[in-house]
């Protein structure tokens, strides 16, 4: 690449400007520490690459950074990294961390608390977003294909429906954790 703009917010900005340097790419690699929204380029660049994944693939905030970032920077021919993402849904159960959080408040070093157990429920796993690392042992239903992200085209508002829709056909109040795996496409 003849240029490079690497932005970066917050303290990563300073360090990955000391790593380009100490690596002699400062010639190319101009690190920019703001975030994409603040940025003023120069130019419209050939490729964005961003590791904007999070909770759930999207629930980082970083999603509506990658977006505009491609509306704004990107030329029309430019290619987006990872351009794609499919969303896997599948029940899932994991005895241990049930067992662990909630059952354990039948009994606490002898002392019945199970009147606990409504709480204890409401603090693990009533929150809008509950994460978890899975072990694939857990899983006690086939994935299924939950949502196909062209990040090419898709718009925020398009993914507002889509993750609406979806939050409002999977919800259950069952002790079975929904479980989403995340796969990404370079094309």
């Amino acid at each position: 690449a003849a240029r490079v703009y690497a932005v970066k917010a917050g303290d990563l900005g300073f360090w990955t400007r000391q790593v380009v340097a100490a690596n002699g790419l400062s010639d190319i690699i101009q690190v920019i520490n703001s975030k994409i929204e603040d940025v003023e380029l120069p130019e419209r660049v050939d490729v964005i690459v961003s590791e904007w994944m999070g909770s759930l693939l999207i629930f980082e905030s970083m999603f509506d950074s990658v977006l505009y970032a491609r509306d704004k920077w990107l030329k029309e021919d430019g290619v987006l990294y990872p351009n794609a993402a499919d969303m896997y849904i599948a029940a899932y159960e994991d005895n241990e961390l049930w067992n662990g959080k909630i059952d354990r408040w039948s009994n606490v070093y002898g002392i019945n608390m199970s009147v606990l157990k409504p709480l204890a429920l409401k603090c693990y796993f009533d929150r809008s977003l509950f994460t978890h690392t899975a072990n694939k042992d857990g899983l006690i239903s086939p994935t299924t294909l939950l949502g196909h992200l062209d990040l090419m085209t898709i718009t925020l508002e398009q993914l507002d429906v889509t993750i609406y829709n979806k939050q409002h056909t999977t919800h259950t109040h069952s002790h079975t954790h929904i479980h989403t795996h995340t796969h990404t496409h370079t094309h």
